[in-house]
């Protein structure tokens, strides 16, 4: 079994870089999902790697699909199983045509920061303890 990591911010880039693909599960559902990290500096920009996977995106967050609440969930990725956060309203560029989603969205870790202001997102900070089972 793998044990379940908090990293910070300045780790996600080495763990999760740009164009790592990872298994995100959402904790309340459980249901999980692929997807590619695409960007993001302060935290994970992330697209679901294709239409199938969108699907399971949509349906992890039922009537919150296009709604910036935040969800705690684990994100797998090379062997790490990672606390996590994601909100569910697409925005921004687009990198990966053909996924049925028009946009990405964001993963938070511990510490992560918002692009605007540039401050830690204590709702994000909230499910990531969630994740963490704190």
């Amino acid at each position: 079994m793998t044990r379940l990591m908090c990293i910070v911010k300045h780790e996600d880039s080495k763990i999760f870089s740009k164009g790592t693909v990872a298994t995100v599960i959402d904790f309340d559902t459980g249901i999980s999902w692929t997807v590619k990290r695409t960007g993001g500096s302060k935290h994970a920009d992330v697209e679901p790697v294709d239409s199938s996977n969108t699907a399971l995106y949509k349906q992890a967050l039922g009537k919150y699909f296009k709604n910036w609440t935040r969800h705690a969930c684990i994100v797998i990725v090379k062997g790490n199983r990672i606390a996590a956060s994601y909100h569910g309203y697409p925005h921004g560029y687009d990198s990966i045509s053909n996924n049925n989603l028009t946009g990405h969205y964001c993963i938070h870790f511990k510490n992560s920061r918002t692009h605007c202001s540039n401050k830690v997102d204590g709702d994000h900070q909230a499910c990531v303890r969630k994740a963490a089972g704190m």
